[in-house]
């Protein structure tokens, strides 16, 4: 099955090697040593390269998204939180295991490495800025997934008022219906006008934001009509 994601290019500068070949091998378990080489070319005379030509060898390595300090981070706290988790089953097996202060422990953890990552991506270089943002992404979509787990899954009070904590959840991973709404509201009577305004009501009557909804529609030019 054909993938459509496309192969990463690596440029090696060994003019040597342009001109007969190169050759690799292991140099680590996770480095490839490139230099030029070739049988064939070199079975003529006139092809071998002077005795004092300069060879290069490059050290080839896939990068390793633990590579980056701030996600090696995150994973040494997630094991400590795992780990003394393990420790308080095996010594008090009859104990009570609060796993919804378990499980906040590990979106907190989560929580801390975006926000780092986010002040590293003002400061990056544009070539590294994609991959951040990346991580950003991934790392926002397992926590906030995380969460919704967490309300109908791990926390037991949320059986019987599951609704409150899903529009507690609504409206703190997509703020932008409320953000938008003081926006407008700033604006006063002329507000209407912007082509925003009844895409932000829709969204505060979906979030349960009702008050705010009807201020919205107060301020409208026809609302005393």
């Amino acid at each position: 099955m054909s993938s459509k994601e496309s192969c990463p290019v690596v440029n090696i500068p060994c003019n040597l090697g342009k001109r007969h070949g190169i050759t690799a091998a292991w140099f680590t378990e996770d480095k490839i040593s490139v230099t030029a080489y070739s049988n064939k070319l070199l079975q003529s005379v006139n092809n071998r390269p002077p005795v004092n030509a300069p060879v290069k060898v490059t050290h080839l390595a896939p990068t390793f998204i633990l590579d980056e300090p701030i996600l090696r981070s995150l994973v040494s706290e997630c094991s400590n939180v795992f780990l003394n988790l393990q420790v308080v089953k095996s010594s008090s097996p009859a104990a009570s295991i609060d796993y919804l202060k378990i499980s906040r422990t590990y979106r907190s953890a989560i929580r801390a490495c975006l926000e780092k990552l986010e002040d590293l991506i003002t400061n990056t270089k544009p070539r590294d800025l994609e991959q951040y943002q990346n991580y950003v992404t991934i790392f926002y979509s397992v926590e906030y997934i995380w969460h919704l787990v967490e309300i109908l899954i791990v926390d037991s009070n949320s059986a019987t008022a599951v609704v409150p904590n899903l529009l507690e959840w609504v409206q703190y991973h997509f703020p932008t219906a409320n953000r938008m709404a003081t926006e407008l509201l700033q604006q006063g009577r002329d507000m209407d006008s912007n082509e925003e305004y009844w895409g932000v009501v829709k969204g505060l009557i979906i979030q349960g934001q009702i008050q705010v909804a009807r201020a919205l529609l107060r301020l409208h030019t026809k609302s005393e009509m």
